[in-house]
């Protein structure tokens, strides 16, 4: 459940970042960083994974309630 977190926090990021390079003036943004591992498909899927992480039911409690 904590990587689903990291995901739904990552996954955000990755989509601000390629917005922030794409607003960017010619020339100053990183190609290969915004379309490949920053893409918005990326950070969409990444995000989708993070939910079903963080939603997911543990197989088995080891938290003993008393």
């Amino acid at each position: 459940m904590r990587l689903g977190r990291v995901l739904l926090v990552v996954g955000p990021l990755l989509a601000l970042v390629h917005l922030l390079m794409d607003a960017q003036p010619d020339g100053a943004g990183g190609t290969f960083w915004t379309y490949t591992i920053a893409s918005l498909e990326a950070a969409i899927i990444t995000t989708i994974v993070g939910i079903a992480l963080a939603w997911r039911e543990p197989a088995r409690s080891t938290h003993d309630p008393r």
